[in-house]
């Protein structure tokens, strides 16, 4: 969050319409409670921190900075009364924002997301290559030892991505590639996109990016990519890590290198998916 919104906090403790019923609470998407707590003597208001991506991903994975106004509705429920996605640095129309918004009526209808002009972001994420290269990596994922099967079949696990599985020709084991498509929670970052594979264990085998950018939208070359692929290597994907930027990070790409580890932090869910869906045997 800026220093504006420190300025419109302000206002609102000065009106005293507002002071006893408006509150701000800031949410920092990827950030633990060390970040959090090295960074709030610049707010006025409190920051909760949402280091698994949990709030930044039901709400959409928007980037920043995102605003919700929003009114107790009853069971410990909020009913969202107006949003806006973008750089909004005018106090005043945020200062207005928050007084339209205590204006309105609990009606419970929808609300529809506001942008700014010059934010052009889809909600939908379209994997940046050829079908044809797409193919390859998934195939190179999969591949163990030289050891590969032709046969790979694809699963649809819905808002956890596609799955692409097959069984080893000659140890019959069973391994997994899935394909990531993440929004990054960061107005000036561009999205991620990978492929990682692993075992009906959970054991990593294989991280390929298929679009990742550092500063400046400088493409990661192979010295990131094996970097970040060495961090999971001989290790369980179901054995929570924490991730330390100044220890696993690519060089000018820690918030992309943040949400690959979030992004491979499901992988526990995704097996207990595949699981039930019988791919997988306990």
């Amino acid at each position: 969050m800026r220093s504006y919104i420190n300025e419109l906090f302000a206002r609102i403790e000065k009106d005293s319409e507002l002071k006893n019923s408006v509150k701000i609470i800031g949410i920092a998407a990827g950030n633990n409670k060390g970040d959090v707590a090295f960074e709030e003597k610049k707010y006025d208001y409190p920051i909760v921190p949402d280091e698994k991506y949990e709030f930044h991903q039901l709400v959409g994975q928007p980037p920043t900075p995102f605003f919700i106004f929003a009114r107790p509705y009853g069971n410990g429920r909020l009913l969202v009364l107006d949003s806006f996605l973008g750089k909004l640095e005018d106090t005043d129309k945020l200062f207005a924002m928050v007084k339209a918004a205590m204006k309105k009526s609990l009606s419970g209808s929808p609300v529809t997301l506001k942008k700014n002009q010059n934010d052009q972001e889809s909600d939908e994420l379209v994997i940046p290559v050829e079908d044809s290269k797409l193919v390859k990596m998934i195939s190179q994922s999969l591949a163990v030892n030289g050891e590969h099967n032709d046969k790979i079949e694809k699963i649809n696990l819905k808002e956890l991505g596609d799955i692409y599985t097959l069984a080893l020709k000659k140890s019959k084991r069973r391994i997994f590639a899935r394909i990531v498509a993440r929004k990054i929670p960061c107005v000036d970052c561009h999205d991620v996109f990978f492929v990682y594979s692993f075992d009906d264990m959970g054991q990593f085998i294989e991280f390929i990016p298929i679009s990742i950018s550092k500063l400046d939208n400088e493409k990661w070359d192979e010295k990131d990519s094996n970097k970040m692929k060495n961090n999971f290597e001989g290790k369980s994907l179901l054995t929570e890590r924490h991730f330390n930027p100044k220890v696993d990070a690519i060089s000018s790409a820690t918030i992309s290198s943040e949400v690959i580890y979030n992004s491979m932090g499901e992988t526990e869910i995704v097996i207990r998916k595949l699981i039930d869906m019988g791919y997988i045997k306990r």
